[in-house]
């Protein structure tokens, strides 16, 4: 996928159905500047076990460029979707997904150590998350004392 996209952008996408969405997001100290692409399937070359993506519509080509103070960074994804081709929507919900991992992933993490949990075979590792996310929940629930949940 990233020769596909890296050979057809060059070339502007002349004579390929896409869509395209920017957007630009200013604070922390920090811009950054988000590009989507996306491609039908019908588009492309035919995808490794194709056949496998059972109602695969479009592939998301998504380009981040974070500058912060004297530092620059540029970061490319790629994404399979059966979701309709609109570059605007993807990009949201890409957008939304990333929120989700970012605050409850890394939440769980931070409050509970999650990541260095040993427990990984049978039922203990789902109780357990299971168990964070009440815990978790109980805490953001309690208003009455200003605190981190660590």
């Amino acid at each position: 996928m990233k020769n596909w996209f890296e050979q057809h952008l060059y070339q502007g996408l002349k004579g390929i159905i896409h869509t395209y969405y920017k957007r630009v997001d200013k604070g922390h100290h920090r811009t950054e500047k988000r590009q989507f692409w996306c491609v039908p399937i019908s588009q492309l070359q035919t995808l490794h076990n194709q056949d496998n993506w059972l109602g695969l519509k479009c592939v998301v080509m998504v380009v981040r460029v974070r500058h912060l103070c004297n530092k620059t960074t540029r970061e490319v994804q790629f994404y399979l979707t059966s979701l309709n081709c609109d570059a605007r929507n993807l990009g949201q919900v890409i957008r939304l997904h990333w929120g989700v991992e970012n605050g409850l992933h890394s939440t769980l993490d931070v409050t509970f150590s999650e990541n260095a949990c040993g427990v990984r075979t049978g039922h203990p590792p789902q109780t357990l998350a299971l168990l964070r996310r009440i815990a978790l929940n109980a805490l953001n629930l309690e208003q009455s004392l200003k605190r981190s949940n660590r």
